[in-house]
């Protein structure tokens, strides 16, 4: 009896769901949450969202490299925060279902200026089904 009780009670907590399905979204719905990290200044946010593994960043006028996860996010504070008005939106995805990427558009204000970037950034699904940053693009 406790056994079934413990299985039910496992069951119940993890609902009904493998830990591959829980943390799988479309990468449409991991866009939209970037796009409104980037939106909100949310560095937390896009933290979760890039590559423990060395990824390629290439943000304004900084020539393109591998860079840490904590690298990265270093420059995208530092981009962050020498811009006001934020707004990013993004046009195209596409993903085959273990890579994909993401082109749009960041409209900000640098220097009290309307600066504005094309976005194109890279993904991979991890081994539970998480998409992850690969590659960030903004020039």
């Amino acid at each position: 009896m406790r056994v079934w009780l413990s299985i039910v009670l496992l069951f119940v907590s993890f609902g009904f769901s493998s830990p591959s399905v829980i943390n799988s979204g479309t990468l449409r719905d991991e866009i939209h949450k970037l796009a409104d990290a980037l939106n909100h200044r949310d560095l937390a946010a896009i933290r979760t969202q890039i590559s423990p593994s060395r990824i390629f960043v290439e943000i304004a006028d900084r020539p393109g490299a591998y860079l840490t996860s904590s690298q990265t996010v270093v420059v995208m504070e530092s981009f962050i925060r020498t811009r006001t008005s934020i707004s990013s939106s993004f046009d195209f995805v596409n993903d085959d279902g273990f890579e994909g990427s993401a082109s749009g558009t960041l409209a900000a204000r640098k220097d009290g200026l309307p600066v504005s970037y094309k976005l194109n950034f890279g993904f991979t699904k991890d081994s539970k089904g998480k998409w992850l940053l690969t590659k960030i693009s903004m020039k």
